[in-house]
């Protein structure tokens, strides 16, 4: 018994270029709101709240937030699947998630109290799941086999550029902690945003849903 394969739309090498530079542009722009703000300013926002044993509260925040993400992470790729919109499947999720994700991580300067930060910051990991989720998905969904290993490439590169870049604005912006939190907001909302505007458009539900019937018979969709 074999299992049918997905098999992108065509795509030219302009688009295998796009494709990489926007999953580029969202892993570096995610690395430097993730890190910048729970290495960093969280940490000092915690100790200026004069929370006592704050780095023992960091890692409950951290440990709450992974453990949420793993369900988010799930349910969104699935409800993701299923979406069905003039703006295609995953454009939608990418694009509420990113305002969510960039919205939550500036809103982290705000609270007086370790379990409000705790909150921001799950919720700013739901935000984060809605954008990673189907972007990641986009690379099945979309990139040829054969430039899905350097669009992978790319994405792991952004990120070592972004956790490098996240340090030295962290740095910058610790005796100014509102500045700090909304780079990392402006941040993380851009990872989201650039990605799909970089990106070739994902097809509309109706084309996508055409090339469906197309297929269906070899179980390609």
């Amino acid at each position: 018994m074999t299992t049918a394969s997905v098999t992108p739309s065509p795509s030219s090498k302009t688009n295998k270029w796009r494709y990489t530079a926007a999953f580029m542009a969202f892993a570096a722009l995610s690395g430097i709101a993730f890190y910048g703000t729970m290495s960093i300013l969280v940490p000092q926002r915690l100790r200026d709240l004069g929370i006592e044993n704050s780095t023992a509260v960091l890692g409950t925040i951290n440990s709450a937030g992974s453990i949420v993400s793993i369900f988010i992470a799930l349910f969104v790729g699935a409800l993701s699947d299923r979406t069905a919109s003039k703006w295609g499947r995953r454009t939608p999720w990418i694009f509420t998630g990113a305002f969510v994700y960039g919205i939550c991580f500036w809103s982290l300067s705000r609270p007086s109290s370790a379990l409000i930060i705790g909150i921001c910051y799950v919720l700013a990991l739901i935000g984060l799941n809605m954008v990673q989720a189907p972007i990641y998905a986009l690379i099945s969904d979309r990139v040829e086999e054969e430039s899905r290993a350097t669009v992978s490439a790319a994405i792991g590169g952004g990120g070592v550029i972004g956790q490098g870049i996240s340090t030295l604005i962290g740095s910058l912006f610790i005796t100014n902690m509102e500045v700090g939190f909304v780079c990392t907001g402006l941040c993380a909302l851009l990872a989201g945003v650039l990605a799909v505007v970089i990106a070739p458009r994902e097809p509309l539900f109706q084309e996508h849903t055409q090339g469906c019937r197309q297929t269906a018979v070899e179980g390609r969709c």
